[in-house]
C-alpha cells in the first residue's frame, strides 16, 4: 500500500511539472504584431496562439526589441505606390497610409538589424519586399477564396505542403520586382500573369507569404515554423 501511495505521488508530481513544462513551452516565445486593422491584428494572435506564441501587438517603434522574438506583419489595406516608385495610384489601390507605411518598413529593418525573424502575411509580404527595395502590381484582379499554389523546391515547406497546396486569399495586388536578398519561394497565376505567393529572405531570418496561413488548415506549418525560427534565434543569442 506504501509503495502504491509513493508511485501515486510521484506520478502526479511528473504530471504537474510536465504540464508546467508545457505551459512555459508554449510561451517560450513573444512576437510583436506590428499594428495594422484591428480585424487583422486579431486574427494573427490568434494565429500565434494556435501555433504556440505569445503575442502583442505594437503600435510605435519606440519598443524595447529586446522583449521580443520576431515580428509578424500582418494582413490589411494597400501600401502607397510611392514607397516603391509609382506616381500614379491604380483606381483599385485603396486604404493607403503613409504613416502605416513608414511604421511597418522601420520595424521590419530594425528586426532585420537585429537578425531576429520576420514573418510577413498578405500585406505583410508586401511590405517586406518594399522595405529591401522590391515594387508591387497595384492590381491583378481580385483574388478570393482557396487558390492553388506552387511551392517550389527552394521552400523549407516543400516537404510540409508538398508541390502544391490550396491556400486562403484576399487580395488584389502582388509582388513585382523582388527586392534585394529575396528569393520566390511559392508562386500561382492569375490568368497569364504569374504570382509570386511566398518569399524568403537568402540570409536574413525572413520569410513571407501572400495568402493567409491563419484561414488555411495548413497553415499552422507557417506558424509552427517561424516559431521554431524564433526559438533558434533566441538560442543563438
Amino acid at each position: 500500500m506504501k509503495l502504491f501511495r509513493r508511485i501515486s505521488r510521484f506520478l502526479i508530481t511528473y504530471l504537474v511539472v510536465l504540464s508546467v513544462s508545457s505551459c512555459l513551452y508554449a510561451e517560450s516565445v513573444t512576437v510583436a504584431v506590428a499594428n495594422s486593422s484591428s480585424y487583422a491584428v486579431d486574427r494573427t494572435i490568434r494565429f500565434s496562439k494556435r501555433c504556440g506564441m505569445k503575442a502583442e501587438r505594437v503600435k510605435s517603434t519606440n519598443i524595447n526589441i529586446n522583449k521580443y522574438d520576431g515580428l509578424i506583419l500582418p494582413g490589411g489595406s494597400d501600401v502607397s505606390p510611392s514607397r516603391y516608385g509609382q506616381k500614379t495610384r491604380n483606381r483599385h489601390t485603396y486604404g493607403c497610409s503613409g504613416k502605416l507605411d513608414d511604421f511597418q518598413i522601420t520595424l521590419v529593418r530594425m528586426f532585420a538589424a537585429a537578425n531576429k525573424p520576420i514573418l510577413g502575411i498578405c500585406r505583410g509580404c508586401q511590405v517586406i519586399n518594399v522595405a529591401f527595395g522590391g515594387t508591387l502590381k497595384q492590381h491583378v484582379g481580385w483574388r478570393k477564396g482557396r487558390i492553388k499554389i506552387n511551392v517550389l523546391k527552394n521552400s523549407r515547406f516543400y516537404s510540409k505542403l508538398g508541390s502544391t497546396e490550396k491556400t486562403y486569399h484576399h487580395h488584389h495586388q502582388a509582388l513585382d520586382k523582388i527586392g534585394t536578398g529575396l528569393i520566390v519561394t511559392m508562386t500561382s497565376h492569375a490568368g497569364k500573369t504569374k504570382i509570386a505567393e511566398g518569399i524568403r529572405h537568402m540570409s536574413l531570418p525572413i520569410i513571407a507569404v501572400q495568402w493567409h496561413p491563419e484561414n488555411t488548415p495548413k497553415g499552422t506549418e507557417i506558424g509552427k515554423a517561424f516559431k521554431e525560427m524564433c526559438l533558434k534565434s533566441k538560442n543563438q543569442r
